[in-house]
Formats: C-alpha cells, structure tokens, sequence
C-alpha cells in the first residue's frame, strides 16, 4: 500500500516539476524571442539613415533671379530720336573758333571736371572706349526752328543723301559715326527743308542738335 502511494506521488512530483519545467521554457522561449526582435529593432534603427537636408545647387545653368537693369530703366537716359542720351556728350581736343567745321566725338563723363583738373573732365569715347581728358564738351538736344540762327553752333551726324547732311537712320549710325560742329551760315532755304553752314554744307532742319550747355 504504501508503494502504491509512493508511486502516485511521484508521478504527481514528476507532473509538476514537467509543468513548471514547460513553463519556464515557455518563459524563456519568449523572452529570446523578444530579446531577438528587440535586438533586430535597434539593429535596423542603427542602420537607417537620418533624413538629408536639400542642398542648393550652385549649377549656373539652373534659372537666376533676374538682375534689374537701373541703366534701362531710368528714364532720365533715353534715346532721343537721334539716339543720344540725356548723359551723353560731345568732345573735342579743342574749340571751333574760326575753323569752318572741327569733328566732336560722342563720349560719356568718368570724371567731373574741377579746379584741380583744371577745369577738364574725363571721357570715355562711346565708338572706341578710348578715355579722353579734355576741357571742350558739349550737352546737347535736337533743335528746333525757333534755335536755328545766324551764327549759331550746330552739331551734325557726318552722313549725308543728295548732298543733305541728314540725321542719324539707326542706333547704330548714330553712336558709332561720326559728328561735326559747324556754324550757320545760311537760312534763306529753310523752306526747302535744310539751311547751310561753314563750309557750304547743307543740312536737313531735323538732322541738328544744338548746344545747351557748353564747357566755359
């Protein structure tokens, strides 16, 4: 009887001991498992790499902000219809006097004149980019009927039709030609559209610029 007994607690002992022996695998059976994914998270997170910031490109060939152009868009240096601007000038090395006619050049000013310069300023020829010191320039604008007198200085395109010294056809013509200064001379054929200056030369009343303001 007692063997018996012995027999039965035994297998009891035996069932618990392999209960708890499963659950204990169990156990650890999930803990590896998560252990193992847990490990695989930071693995992955280890190896992910963190978002870049954009880089702006410096590739001259992507589209630029468009630059203003202050020279275009100042009105105060539009071409006239001789195209001559508001800053342009005339110069010469030196004055008319009693010559029949001299050549003046279109120039733009680099440097005001003063008392230092001894009252001379410095050009930039506008045909060759030649930089010129000189006291005898000249701002001009196109005259009118009412400026044209006898004996009154007129700058002039040097390019003629018919033996009619006429004004500037193009942009081009006009700031790449040369200009004369002459006096008039004659204003009897005004009527027929030109009067005369030194020199016998005849010019269309639209093709004269006259001078309105003169380096003293």
């Amino acid at each position: 009887m007692k063997s018996k007994l012995f027999i039965v607690f035994f297998i009891i002992a035996l069932g618990l001991a392999g209960y708890a022996y499963a659950e204990s695998s169990i156990d650890e059976t999930f803990k590896e498992t998560e252990e193992w994914l847990y490990q695989r998270d930071l693995s992955n997170q280890d190896n992910q790499t963190a978002p870049q910031k954009p880089v702006r490109s410096n590739d001259s060939s992507q589209p630029q902000k468009p630059v203003k152009d202050t020279i275009s868009n100042d009105v105060s240096v539009q071409d006239d219809d001789h195209y001559i601007q508001s800053d342009d000038y005339f110069i010469s090395t030196e004055p008319l006097k009693n010559q029949e006619w001299i050549y003046v050049y279109l120039a733009k000013m680099i440097t005001p004149p003063t008392q230092k310069t001894k009252g001379e300023g410095e050009f930039l020829k506008v045909s060759d980019g030649n930089k010129v010191w000189t006291k005898y320039y000249y701002s001009t604008r196109i005259a009118t009927q009412n400026d044209l007198k006898l004996g009154v200085e007129v700058i002039v395109l040097d390019r003629q039709d018919n033996g009619i010294y006429r004004a500037p056809e193009n942009k081009d013509e006009a700031r790449n030609s040369d200009w004369f200064i002459a006096k008039i001379t004659d204003l009897s054929d005004l009527y027929k559209g030109y009067f005369t200056v030194s020199g016998g030369y005849k010019i269309n009343v639209r093709a004269a610029r006259i001078i309105i303001k003169k380096a003293k």
